[in-house]
C-alpha cells in the first residue's frame, strides 16, 4: 500500500486507503460507502482478502463504482460468506487465537501460510499489527457480484 499509493497519486488519482474496523461486515461496508460518497465521482475499488467481500457489497447498485479489483481477495457470489471460501480446519495449528470476546488474532508464530514471500521479521510485524476480527464476519451473507471485476491472482498466497 505504501508503495502503490504514491504511484497512483503521481498519476493523478485521488486515493483513499480505507481502514476497516473488522467489528462487523455492515460497519466495514458502510465505511467504504462513505469513502465512495466522499470521492463524489467515478471510483475503482480494490480489496485484499476479506476486503473483496467488503468492496463487492459497498459497490452494489452504486453507478459511481466503475470497477472492482480483487487482490488475493474473496469474490463472493450472492448469499456467499467467507465460510464458503475457507476451510479453517486446514489452517496450521495455532494460526488464529481468540480472546474472551471472540475476536480472532493471527499468530505471529505462523506467518508462512499467508506472508511466505516476505522477510520473516516483516511478516511477524504484519501479523502483530493485524486488527482482531469479530467472529461474526466470516458468516455474514452478501450481495451478488457486480459486473465489472478485475481479479489479480497471487501465485504464492496459500490462505485465500
Amino acid at each position: 500500500m505504501e508503495k502503490v499509493i504514491p504511484i497512483l497519486e503521481k498519476s493523478g488519482y485521488n486515493v483513499i486507503a480505507v481502514q476497516l474496523a473488522l467489528h462487523s461486515s455492515n460497519d466495514d461496508i458502510n465505511t467504504v460507502k462513505r469513502a465512495i460518497n466522499f470521492i463524489n465521482g467515478s471510483t475503482i475499488l480494490e480489496g485484499h482478502s476479506y476486503g473483496g467481500l467488503v468492496i463487492t457489497n459497498a459497490a452494489y447498485g452504486n453507478p459511481e463504482v466503475k470497477g472492482l479489483v480483487y487482490l488475493a481477495a474473496f469474490a463472493p457470489d450472492e448469499s456467499q460468506s467467507m465460510v464458503d471460501f475457507i476451510n479453517s480446519s486446514k489452517f496450521p495449528k495455532g494460526f488464529l487465537k481468540f480472546d474472551n470476546e471472540a475476536f480472532s488474532y493471527r499468530s505471529r508464530d505462523v506467518p508462512s501460510d499467508c506472508l511466505q514471500d516476505i522477510d520473516l521479521t516483516e511478516a511477524k510485524v504484519l501479523a502483530a499489527t493485524q486488527k482482531p476480527t469479530d467472529k461474526s464476519i466470516p458468516i455474514s451473507n452478501l450481495v451478488p457480484l457486480v459486473g465489472y471485476i478485475y481479479p489479480l491472482v497471487m501465485k504464492y498466497q496459500r490462505t485465500i
